[in-house]
């Protein structure tokens, strides 16, 4: 049977631990929400700090946080708009942006479906493939269950499960994203990435991104389309 193993290096891990775990619609909302709100906390932490002019009909004028255009219904408060931005100011690379898109389609599938989504089924196995395509994902695509075995820090077990190729390889694409995008980031504002400051002895720096907090932001399963 495959079999595939993760660190749990990142602060938010469980995370990870319950995506393997769950549902696979659950799955797919809640990593591709997770991943949304890190590129939206990177994105915004990597721009200059301005305000935003508002004039009202009267005349009457204001300026507002730039942060107002992440949230509500701000410009970049979607997933879409955000990414497509992201990708044309330079802030994220060709890879990561489709890899970004490839999410979405998945995510939309299993946020606006009647019906439980799995991600074996054959309309999803096609995105899934062009994600795993995109995303660089090694594992060999299979009928068989793959075996997830998790280990701590210390080597001790604390899950063992099979998933589907589906489910590990959308996973498996996610965390690559996320490596990425974070690797991308150090470099736009003049950190090393976790690989450079291995071979060089250096402490890790962690990204003060707010998706890597204690709360864990929830799947939206209604809605307009991300």
């Amino acid at each position: 049977m495959p079999k595939i193993s993760h660190p749990t290096e990142l602060k938010d891990a469980e995370v990870f631990l319950a995506a393997y775990t769950c549902a696979d619609q659950l799955t797919v909302l809640w990593m591709s929400e997770h991943l949304f709100e890190l590129l939206k906390s990177m994105f915004s932490h990597s721009t200059p700090k301005k305000k935003i002019l508002k004039v009202e009909r009267s005349g009457k004028q204001r300026w507002e946080s730039a942060d107002a255009l992440f949230q509500g219904m701000g410009p970049l408060a979607t997933a879409s708009a955000l990414m497509k931005v992201a990708y044309v100011t330079g802030t994220i690379s060709e890879s990561v942006y489709s890899s970004f898109e490839y999410i979405r389609a998945i995510r939309n599938q299993c946020a606006h479906s009647r019906k439980e989504v799995s991600l074996s089924d054959p309309d999803v196995l096609i995105l899934v493939r062009l994600l795993a395509n995109a995303s660089g994902v090694v594992i060999k695509e299979t009928n068989r269950p793959i075996r997830f075995d998790h280990k701590d820090h210390d080597g001790t077990q604390v899950s063992l499960c099979e998933v589907s190729w589906g489910k590990a390889a959308f996973i498996e694409a996610c965390l690559r994203t996320i490596g990425a995008l974070r690797s991308q980031h150090f470099d736009r504002i003049g950190l090393p990435s976790k690989a450079e400051q291995a071979s060089s002895g250096q402490p890790a720096i962690r990204s003060k991104s707010k998706s890597e907090g204690s709360d864990k932001p929830q799947p939206e399963s209604e809605g307009r389309s991300r």
